[in-house]
């Protein structure tokens, strides 16, 4: 845990909540605290505002090991590595972290010793994805937005690789280590693609969004949550993907969110719901497409295409007008002289055309599968926008319309 403002990191029992030490350093304001992964080396990793990050021992007192000491901002994410397998380099078989700053700086570090890895990471397997600049996350930015609209992100478990600590730690060498972490199986991760799974960004426009993992493209579909009242500070899975925690600012809430078609162990279930919320869409879609027609009134097309509908006495109406105005205009062009400037054709043809254009003295329209309603042009346009069918929804006890792919239920605010 750790005071924010006041400076001071206090470490605090998982089960009474009581405090257990409070650490006298760092002296800045803290933004981030991660613990390394089970079977790591057991150390805390602390992001502050003095454009540091402090690394303390949790397995003797939380002594400090080392200040990482590079960055030109405050630290805002950090992030542990799996051990890297690098054979040959020092770091073969050891875990690092990535922290990035305000200022969009991505930097790598030893834990061992602090100092900071000049060469590029991106082979290596990470624990978390929390950070908001990096390759694997360069498309979450919107066009025209700056550097402070998107706060915070994290990466779904499915997909990740997975690691498991030597039997005997105290025999196991650096190539031990590094065999230890395992990919993901194929037909685990997200739509059967190797490494790929689902990321979760908060933003300045008080949404949450639901992204495939890796996002690489420019402006990737997404499908966006709403139910915040004010920016969206931070966002978490839990460890196995069933729920999504976001924490408000201004509006001082905490939305935990069930996802679908997210975690692993639910995707028969999901299966079932994201069909019966496409079922909804389609229906949805159908009924307004459709326009209620009155008891007892005959509805034809009113043009050869069948885009425009009304009733048949409209239908004879236009009939009638149309062979008024063809038997005018024959007529007329035997009466008028080729060529000429007063010839009425054109005004004629014009007012033709205006008596298949429908008025509101003809009733309701109703628009055919080539004329689709509005409605149904913006789910069919949603639809396509997003390929992933995952989905978060809230469950709560506030009535809201038939849930859609993308759409969200609140279960519990806190």
């Amino acid at each position: 845990m750790d005071l924010g403002e006041r400076h001071k990191i206090a470490v605090l029992d998982a089960d009474t909540l009581q405090p257990l030490k409070v650490l006298p350093e760092p002296v800045a304001q803290v933004q981030e605290v991660v613990y390394s992964p089970a079977g790591g080396p057991g150390i805390l990793a602390a992001g502050c505002c003095d454009m540091t990050v402090y690394l303390f021992n949790a397995k003797h007192e939380y002594h400090l090991i080392a200040k990482c000491i590079g960055h030109s901002g405050n630290v805002e994410h950090i992030d542990w590595s799996y051990p890297i397998s690098q054979p040959g380099s020092r770091l073969h078989g050891q875990m690092i972290i990535q922290s990035a700053d305000t200022s969009g700086n991505l930097l790598y570090w030893d834990t061992k010793t602090g100092k900071k890895i000049a060469y590029n990471q991106r082979d290596a397997q990470w624990s978390t994805w929390t950070s908001d600049i990096g390759f694997s996350v360069m498309g979450i930015w919107p066009d025209g937005s700056d550097r402070t609209d998107i706060n915070a992100t994290c990466r779904s478990k499915r997909g990740s690789a997975t690691y498991v600590p030597p039997p005997d730690p105290k025999k196991a060498t650096k190539a031990d280590y590094a065999a230890s972490v395992l990919p993901a199986k194929e037909e685990d991760c997200a739509d059967a693609v190797p490494e790929c799974g689902y990321l979760v960004t908060g933003d300045d426009f008080s949404t949450v969004r639901l992204f495939n993992y890796p996002v690489v493209w420019d402006d990737a579909p997404y499908k966006a949550f709403r139910g915040h009242a004010s920016h969206v500070m931070d966002v978490r899975f839990n460890c196995n993907d069933t729920r999504m925690v976001s924490v408000g600012g201004l509006d001082r809430a905490i939305f935990q969110w069930r996802a679908a078609g997210i975690a692993l162990q639910d995707a028969e279930e999901d299966k079932k719901l994201l069909a019966a919320w496409q079922h909804a869409i389609k229906e949805r879609g159908r009924q307004n497409s459709m326009v209620e027609v009155k008891p007892g009134v005959d509805w034809q097309p009113l043009d050869k295409e069948e885009k425009v509908w009304g009733p048949k006495a409209v239908k004879e109406q236009i009939d009638q007008e149309l062979e008024k105005q063809v038997s005018m205009r024959q007529s007329t062009r035997q009466a008028t002289r080729p060529g000429s400037a007063t010839s009425p054709n054109r005004a004629l043809d014009r007012q033709a055309s205006r008596l298949i254009r429908p008025s509101s003295a003809m009733g309701p329209q109703l628009p055919s599968q080539h004329m689709p309603s509005k409605q149904l042009q913006r789910a069919m346009s949603t639809s396509q926008h997003t390929k992933s069918p995952a989905a978060l929804r809230y469950d709560g006890s506030v009535e809201s319309p038939p849930p859609t792919p993308g759409a969200v239920k609140p279960v519990r605010q806190m």
